[in-house]
């Protein structure tokens, strides 16, 4: 989806030009509700790096080409690089459609270093469950504005589809990061949710950063209620 709308919005002028992007590049990939906004806040917190955003949703591309100015994907990428990047990090949030394109475009090895933080979940259980909630009521986050007062619905099939999904698209994760031979910290939900301190530190040590956790400075929180787990419970009951 995210490839075939970027390349209309750039004519099919998508590809990395050869020039050098002088920014190092940290890529957080992710599935859906594995904590990569949490491991973007973290990293914000640090105060050396931007907030990891995700900028190659395609529509997210196609509202700021008139702003950005740019006549090729190339050019769209070295603007966000230049306006958003702290300390010469350039921070950006990608599910496997976009590692995959900006793999296939040239991109992972277009910036005078690129890395990634791969954003895992354990309970993928418990990762579908969120998800399935979490699209229901648009509250993508803790803090999202988005949000709206529904009751979300209980459904089976969708919890099953969505577990079925973050999985498959996990391993297509792993299977891009071993074709590309990126070197890459693996951020599991769980073990980030008790020390996010160390792998701020990990993940900065993999930049060549010093990075030090700001707890005090962070917004984002844990979003899950009584309700996932009474979801959990019915279907494993099998209802």
């Amino acid at each position: 989806m995210h490839r075939e709308h970027i390349e209309r919005v750039y004519g099919g002028n998508v590809a990395f030009s050869g020039e050098p992007i002088p920014f190092k590049l940290l890529l957080v990939l992710f599935t859906n509700r594995s904590g990569s906004n949490r491991v973007c806040d973290a990293l914000l917190s640090t105060g050396q790096l931007g907030m990891g955003v995700e900028y190659l949703n395609w529509d997210v591309v196609e509202r700021m080409r008139p702003v950005i100015g740019a006549d090729s994907f190339d050019g769209h990428m070295r603007w966000l690089a230049d306006r958003t990047a702290r300390n010469r990090v350039f921070v950006l949030k990608a599910g496997h459609e976009q590692f995959e394109m900006l793999a296939d475009w040239g991109y992972v090895g277009a910036f005078s270093q690129t890395r990634a933080a791969f954003c895992t979940r354990r309970d993928a259980l418990g990762q579908a469950i969120s998800f399935s909630i979490a699209d229901q009521t648009k509250a993508w986050s803790s803090i999202d504005a988005k949000a709206q007062e529904v009751e979300p619905a209980y459904d089976r099939e969708d919890i099953q589809n969505r577990l079925n999904g973050v999985m498959a698209e996990a391993e297509r994760i792993r299977a891009l990061l071993a074709r590309t031979a990126l070197p890459a910290v693996e951020v599991e939900y769980e073990r980030f949710d008790a020390d996010p301190g160390g792998h701020v530190a990990a993940i900065g040590e993999l930049i060549g950063e010093r990075l030090v956790y700001a707890p005090e400075r962070t917004r984002l929180r844990r979003q899950a209620t009584a309700l996932n787990e009474a979801w959990r419970a019915r279907f494993l009951s099998g209802d």
